[in-house]
């Protein structure tokens, strides 16, 4: 299908969006609305970056992906680029360090943003990312943080003697005072970094049987809470839909 045809039919979604040179993907992005910024690309003004010029003169074909929130359009970005390292992206990567979000190495990990501008800042550690847009993955870690509450601190857990204002606003679940078990605590880094990884299945499974559990054994708060979790991811981060035109289209869920 011409690209012109292609561009009708783009959905008015959020999701990511695939630009290819003869069937390999040279650049990947994600939008609110795929059906704007797709078809913000071919008004661009003449002074534009020469990287830009060169991307649209390599075009020659457009696939996309709906997601149905920008949460998870920005989480399957960062999973996208790292799957098929488009040349454009990588380009750009060269060009500035993008953030990841860091969950430390430690008896209680603590999940940060941070930017990775040579290896030696590199800590100890997980690393999810790199994500291009910086205002989404603030907005993303808050979701995250609200849904699992986590040490977001700047010191140990540790070396914190009370709880700050983060617990206060159900952001954080003071690990520092004992007001969850170690075991616990380690269990919801887990579901962080399966949510971060993009195992939506695995963790929406775990969390039934969990919330089952608390109901069998009559911990009604517990299975209450946990009821609340898969709410908001459901609401907020589902399977995707694939939409193409192509019905050879490669990427996989």
């Amino acid at each position: 299908m011409p690209i012109k045809d292609k561009l009708e039919s783009i959905p008015d979604k959020p999701g990511c969006y695939f630009f290819k040179n003869n069937n390999n993907v040279i650049y990947i992005g994600k939008a609110i609305s795929l059906k704007k910024r797709v078809n913000s690309y071919f008004h661009i003004p003449p002074s534009a970056s020469p990287k830009l010029q060169a991307l649209m003169a390599e075009l020659t074909d457009i696939d996309w992906k709906i997601t149905n929130s920008e949460i998870e359009a920005l989480l399957l970005e960062s999973q996208l680029i790292k799957q098929y390292q488009p040349k454009y992206n990588k380009r750009a990567k060269d060009d500035k360090s993008f953030p990841y979000i860091h969950i430390t190495d430690e008896p209680f990990p603590r999940i940060f943003i941070k930017r990775l501008i040579k290896n030696a800042d590199r800590k100890p550690g997980k690393y999810f990312g790199p994500f291009t847009d910086v205002k989404a993955l603030r907005q993303t870690l808050r979701f995250i943080l609200k849904t699992f509450p986590a040490a977001n601190c700047s010191k140990p857990v540790d070396k914190q003697k009370k709880f700050c204002l983060k617990y206060q606003y159900h952001l954080c679940s003071a690990p520092c005072v004992k007001k969850i078990t170690k075991k616990e605590y380690n269990n919801r880094i887990d579901l962080i970094c399966k949510l971060l990884s993009g195992q939506r299945e695995s963790l929406l499974k775990e969390l039934y049987i969990d919330m089952e559990a608390a109901s069998e054994n009559l911990d009604f708060e517990r299975a209450a809470d946990i009821r609340d979790q898969i709410s908001a991811l459901e609401k907020s981060i589902r399977n995707v839909t694939i939409t193409s035109s192509e019905p050879n289209f490669d990427i996989i869920s």
